[in-house]
């Protein structure tokens, strides 16, 4: 939970960070004067000698474009941030103790390396088949490691997310139940 909300802090420092550098950029495009930002040609002479106007980017366009990258870039840390900020509520809901939440992330990592391990297992299988099946008449080439490694990576932190998930809402759930029967008990 102290990695989230550290997440979290971040984040809200880097989106106040890329909201003011935007507003900066918009307050600075405002103060050019409309008849000096419209177009600005300079005259030039091609590799042909023949000479021509050439348009060329002035301040305004650059500020445009940082606006635009500031802007996006803070709207994408807003919405991590409040993903974050749903599971941090959620988890401070929890009633479930620190031993809780330890046994769970062996869980996760159990259940991590078992994913590992079963990728491998395919891995082999496919070869197995395709070995015995095509007789040298068929090849298969595997495309370079990184892709697959990243998507296995990302299988397995998907899983392992749903796995938090899972388990947290596990214990919400049973330590609400366990609640009520204590309340029937009195």
């Amino acid at each position: 939970m102290s990695r989230l909300r550290y997440e979290y802090t971040h984040n809200t420092n880097n989106y106040k960070r890329d909201i003011s550098a935007y507003h900066v950029r918009l307050n600075a495009i405002s103060k050019y004067d409309n008849d000096m930002a419209t177009v600005v040609y300079i005259p030039t002479y091609d590799t042909d000698n023949t000479f021509y106007m050439s348009k060329t980017k002035i301040g305004i366009d650059h500020f445009s474009a940082d606006a635009d990258s500031f802007s996006s870039n803070a709207a994408d840390t807003l919405s991590m941030m409040l993903k974050e900020r749903y599971w941090l509520e959620r988890l401070q809901e929890s009633t479930a103790t620190s031993d809780t939440y330890l046994k769970a992330e062996g869980m996760i990592e159990s259940l991590k390396k078992q994913i590992l391990d079963l990728a491998e297992l395919t891995k082999s299988t496919v070869q197995d088949y395709i070995d015995t099946s095509s007789n040298g008449y068929v090849s298969i080439a595997e495309p370079v490691e990184a892709p697959k490694t990243q998507y296995i990576l990302g299988l397995t932190l998907g899983l392992l997310f749903f796995c938090i998930t899972y388990v947290g809402e596990a214990m919400r759930q049973l330590g609400h139940d366990m609640s009520k029967r204590k309340d029937k008990k009195k």
